[in-house]
């Protein structure tokens, strides 16, 4: 088994990093205006300076500071959505899948009618009829991602549950519920666990559109997509508000999904050994 991806690994450690430290490491308070720096450059160039080393917007706030503000909120949004959407999958998959019959008929029917419609859509949707909020944003994602998680487990379950540890367990007297949640469950966390980072990207970039189209976090948070959207009226003379934000999710959304395909080998027994 080849090792860990070197460079995505440390994309992802400083991604963390810097999202959990965020208070601790900024050079700048983020919110803090200074309009005598207003949309002043990167460092490497002139006129730039090592206190704003990635330049300032056009209230003169630092972009750097902003930037680590924005991947703490993107992994809050992303951690706590995962998290809800994995909930509600997962333990709908397992009883679809166990129980089987008329309930995973229904189960797996809205698990497709939410597959075949538009991640996208179905999230503007949701977000219009709940209004803009972090908090809002979290239960959108959870709503709108649940179906992945069932329908994964759901297939895992349909294999496991028909082994001889679970016919034992059943032939012991075990109700349902503690099969599931004792011999089933812990057989399926490795799938979870790689389908929950291959999402983590995902979440991101839905987070960042919704931003950016003024429907995901409202000032005076800070997301990525935010600062695309406050920056792309000043591209033609300020560059690096827009370049700066969508370069930090290029590299998040990239070292995750390189990350998570390193970890689906790692974990997926089914998949050859190097």
């Amino acid at each position: 088994m080849r090792g860990a991806p070197v460079l995505a690994t440390i994309l992802v450690a400083l991604f963390v990093g810097a999202a959990v430290l965020a208070p601790w490491i900024v050079p700048h308070n983020p919110a803090d205006q200074n309009f005598l720096v207003s949309l002043a450059p990167p460092f490497w160039q002139e006129d730039g300076s090592l206190s704003y080393p990635l330049g300032s917007d056009n209230l003169g706030r630092d972009i750097l500071s902003r930037i680590i503000y924005g991947a703490r909120l993107s992994l809050i949004i992303s951690v706590f959505a995962i998290a809800l959407a994995g909930s509600v999958g997962v333990l709908l998959g397992l009883i679809a899948g166990y129980v089987g019959g008329a309930i995973d008929s229904l189960i797996m029917r809205i698990v497709d009618a939410f597959l075949a419609l538009p991640f996208i859509l179905m999230a503007l949707g949701f977000v219009a009829a709940l209004g803009p909020s972090v908090t809002n944003i979290i239960i959108v994602m959870g709503i709108t991602n649940w179906a992945r998680y069932a329908r994964l487990v759901r297939g895992e379950v349909l294999s496991i549950k028909s082994r001889d540890f679970v016919a034992l367990a059943r032939v012991a007297g075990q109700p349902r519920w503690r099969i599931g949640i004792r011999h089933i469950l812990p057989n399926v966390t490795n799938s979870i666990i790689v389908l929950a980072t291959l999402d983590l990207g995902r979440v991101i970039i839905l987070e960042s559109s919704l931003s950016f189209l003024g429907l995901g976090v409202q000032p005076p948070d800070i997301s990525w997509g935010l600062m695309l959207s406050d920056g792309r009226a000043y591209m033609t003379v300020a560059w690096w508000l827009t370049i700066m934000p969508g370069l930090a999710i290029l590299l998040a959304v990239l070292s995750l999904n390189i990350f998570g395909d390193w970890m689906r080998d790692r974990l997926d027994p089914r998949q050859g050994r190097d």
